[in-house]
């Protein structure tokens, strides 16, 4: 058997705007392009793989797979001809959408052919079968004589189908999950099953909602009251959020579902130019200014002695060193960078104003219909033991902000590290882009992005593997003058 995934057109418009030119295997899920997932629904049928792509398309894979170069003007019905010639008339073919994600199946009798159907949830104009409300639903297993049969007289998908229908061996498989994310609403639609549910936090969907939980219930209280508070100043720029509630051990909230791509998934797996993000660093930068400008109505906070640089980066120094000896990395490095550290912060006074305190493209949304960003999971206090606080160093949330753009945070996390983003030179090109944009001092960014990944590091004990990035980082920045 061959599994072949067709992505050889690029995604639709209303995703494009948001994602650029990319193809529907390479649509993010879950820190992961959508292909990944796809792979893990086969795995079971142990198979060789091939995927249909552009012509002279850039794309790399981690995977064991057979690229299948057609020009991406061809019609479906052109490209399904174009696969039937790849292999013998007696192979076994799996051929599937690559826009479409079919979970919990559990194909054993490969003696028949099977067309995957479901019924629509949407007003589907392709492949109707039988007219019993089902629709062709993103696979089909058959011998390759019975899809060039099938292809013969076939003008459209739904010639095809019909064709294929005639043939006495086909069975209309029913029995799994059909997601589709071809398109704008059906992505988001199908997105929802995919939340990220962390060590710390739990994340459901009901009616509409997400639902936040944790043990932790006082950083649960404080995104709450932050999130609440602020959608009173910034109605366009915070979902709507209600329902704290306290049961057991656990606290919880709920926040409005919204249909908009998150600004890392963006970064790490779409193809926009760079002149997008930058001016997209120009509006959150007035955001910024905007929110900072609003602590007028909580406050009236000046200058205060910078403790939560010093002992954030003190509670965590011997758990960081503990990190990288583990790892194998030179730990008097590491020392020096929390001493060179320490001393920096300790020597500066920062103002102190409204935070966001996790201001990173993970954490925020974008609007494409207003052009808006939308913010999610602040932090809410800078200390526990003083509890929950709007307040914090005011530049916190450019360092934040710095630790995805210029030192690829996004990437390290959805394990999609590359040479060129990681290379010195285009880590200065970024870092003398958002220099420009913030109008900070090169030696306080730096610093402040050094503090950052250290102090990530035991954060992430259970994937080395980002621990290894974040070193990377750290030295590409130390490198840095």
């Amino acid at each position: 058997m061959k599994i072949i995934f067709l992505s050889s057109k690029f995604i639709e418009p209303d995703l494009s705007v948001e994602f650029g030119e990319i193809l529907p295997t390479e649509i993010p899920l879950l820190n992961k392009k959508l292909f990944h997932h796809q792979l893990e629904s086969v795995k079971y049928l142990k198979s060789d793989i091939y995927i249909t792509i552009p012509i002279k398309y850039d794309i790399e894979f981690n995977y064991s797979v057979n690229k299948i170069e057609i020009d991406y003007n061809k019609s479906l019905i052109e490209v399904l001809n174009l696969i039937s010639k790849q292999f013998e008339l007696t192979e076994k073919l799996f051929i599937y959408y690559g826009d479409s994600l079919l979970l919990s199946h559990e194909l054993t009798d490969f003696s028949k052919n099977y067309l995957f159907v479901q019924k629509a949830k949407y007003n589907y104009k392709w492949g109707e079968i039988n007219n019993e409300e089902y629709v062709f639903a993103g696979g089909i297993l058959l011998n390759n004589f019975d899809l060039i049969r099938a292809l013969e007289d076939s003008f459209t998908f739904n010639d095809f189908i019909h064709n294929f229908q005639k043939n006495n061996n086909l069975i209309f498989y029913k029995e799994f999950q059909w997601l589709d994310f071809g398109h704008s609403l059906t992505y988001y639609n199908s997105r929802r099953q995919f939340l990220e549910t962390r060590d710390f936090n739990k994340i459901e969907f009901h009616n509409g909602f997400i639902i936040k939980s944790s043990k932790d219930s006082f950083k649960i209280w404080s995104e709450y009251k932050w999130l609440n508070t602020f959608k009173n100043y910034f109605p366009h720029n915070i979902p709507f959020v209600t329902s704290f509630d306290i049961k057991g051990d656990h606290a919880s909230y709920s926040l409005e579902y919204l249909y908009h791509p998150v600004l890392s998934d963006i970064f790490v797996f779409g193809k926009q130019p760079m002149n997008f993000f930058i001016g997209l660093l120009k509006i959150l930068k007035n955001l910024l200014i905007e929110i900072k400008k609003s602590e007028i109505k909580f406050s009236n906070l000046e200058y205060a002695n910078d403790s939560f640089y010093i002992l954030k980066i003190k509670e965590r120094r011997e758990e960081i060193i503990k990190c990288v000896d583990k790892l194998n990395f030179d730990t008097h490095f590491i020392n020096n960078l929390i001493e060179n550290n320490l001393k920096y912060f300790n020597n500066f006074r920062s103002k102190y104003s409204i935070m966001h305190g996790d201001f990173c493209f993970s954490n925020i949304l974008f609007n494409f219909s207003t052009y808006q960003p939308i913010l999610i999971d602040p932090r809410g206090y800078t200390d526990k033991d003083i509890g929950n606080s709007f307040f914090g160093p005011t530049d916190y949330d450019i360092f934040k902000l710095a630790h995805s753009f210029v030192a690829g945070y996004d990437l390290i996390v959805s394990d999609a590290m590359n040479d060129e983003f990681f290379s010195e030179k285009n880590v200065q090109i970024r870092l003398n882009i958002f220099i420009e944009i913030f109008e900070i001092d090169k030696t306080h960014l730096l610093m402040g992005l050094k503090h950052l990944f250290l102090t990530m590091i035991p954060l992430h004990k259970n994937s080395e593997k980002r621990q290894e990035g974040f070193l990377l980082i750290l030295n590409l920045l130390n490198r840095i003058c």
